[in-house]
């Protein structure tokens, strides 16, 4: 919507000189657009995030928002090896805690977003040593870089069990172990029933190693961690498979199960039953996937691949679930 033109003619046959005009007609009618910009820049302003992250080093110079506000990234798929899984929490006093990472090509990506949440991470969860998980902390313990890292949390696989269930993934597994000892860095083998906090942030494990379950033997014994955080709960399962969703759904922490959100496990699809997902009964899903393992496309097209993909999609929205986030869609943030 544009001032119309006569106005302003009218008021130069009138004498009005070029200020007159935009002090006198112009400005007041242009009064109601300003004050709508105005606002919408002081909100956007107001919600800003990364650039003062970015710009200020000083926690005590931070922005009222900043300093009161929890988040949740779901980051995006950059590699190519591949689906992978990688979040980010930031709480209240800008404590970071990390869940995965993702490959090691994605390495880059997640330092450069962690430097610019000030290099430290007071937490990194791992749910299982397969590279799509914990190759980037790999590649970070590796490099010795300026990155601090406060505690590793993670269920620590025995040697003679892993290297007779997926030996192919062995020297990968040896090698990350070598690394988190070589590094210092604190480790809680972590088992199920056990809490932790992080800045008023609690964190309860639900289901950790199944060393019973030897085919698909990392999957099935992949964490299985609830996060609260405000008045919102996630629910993280890694890559758990359906012998470990049964065992987790008759055992004592079935009852923590429901949650607000849930990541879906391995990826959207072929993990956990729909039986899981009915007890978790989430409102929003996270599907850390590549868009051709979203759609089940093994490059003909949608559907013509082997995975479960579209099925588990579909019991979602049986589950009236309000929105399914896929990670290769960006970087999702979620407010806690």
């Amino acid at each position: 919507m544009t001032i119309p033109q006569g106005l302003s003619e009218a008021a130069r046959l009138d004498g009005c000189s070029e200020f007159q005009i935009y002090r006198l007609i112009m400005l007041p009618l242009a009064k109601p657009a300003l004050a709508t910009v105005g606002l919408f820049t002081f909100m956007g302003m107001w919600n800003e995030f990364l650039q003062p992250l970015i710009y200020l080093f000083d926690e005590s110079r931070y922005p009222l928002t900043l300093g009161l506000q929890m988040f949740m990234w779901q980051l995006p798929e950059s590699s190519p090896m591949g689906p992978s899984m990688s979040y980010v929490i930031r709480t209240e006093n800008a404590r970071i805690v990390v869940v995965d990472g993702g490959f090691p090509q994605e390495a880059l990506y997640l330092r450069g977003f962690l430097a610019a949440m000030g290099n430290r991470v007071d937490a990194w969860i791992v749910t299982h040593p397969h590279p799509d998980h914990a190759g980037v902390l790999n590649d970070i313990l590796k490099a010795q870089n300026d990155l601090k890292i406060d505690r590793i949390y993670e269920s620590i696989f025995d040697r003679d069990w892993y290297t007779k269930v997926e030996p192919e993934y062995m020297p990968f597994t040896e090698e990350f172990y070598a690394n988190v000892t070589k590094s210092g860095i604190p480790v809680t083998d972590v088992q199920p029933g056990m809490k932790f906090v992080v800045d008023g942030v609690r964190f309860t494990v639900l289901s950790a190693k199944n060393p019973e379950f030897t085919g698909n033997a990392y999957n099935e014994s992949s964490l299985v961690v609830k996060m609260i955080a405000g008045k919102k709960s996630v629910l993280f399962l890694g890559d758990l498979g359906v012998e470990g969703g049964k065992k987790l759904l008759v055992s004592p922490y079935a009852k923590y199960l429901k949650s607000d959100y849930v990541q879906m496990a391995h990826h959207g699809q072929t993990g956990v039953l729909q039986d899981v997902y009915k007890a978790v009964s989430p409102k929003y899903c996270l599907t850390p996937a590549p868009e051709w393992l979203w759609n089940n496309d093994s490059g003909k097209g949608v559907n013509t691949g082997p995975w479960l993909s579209l099925v588990v999609r579909k019991w979602m929205k049986e589950l009236h679930v309000k929105k399914n986030y896929p990670a290769f869609e960006g970087l999702l943030k979620v407010e806690l």
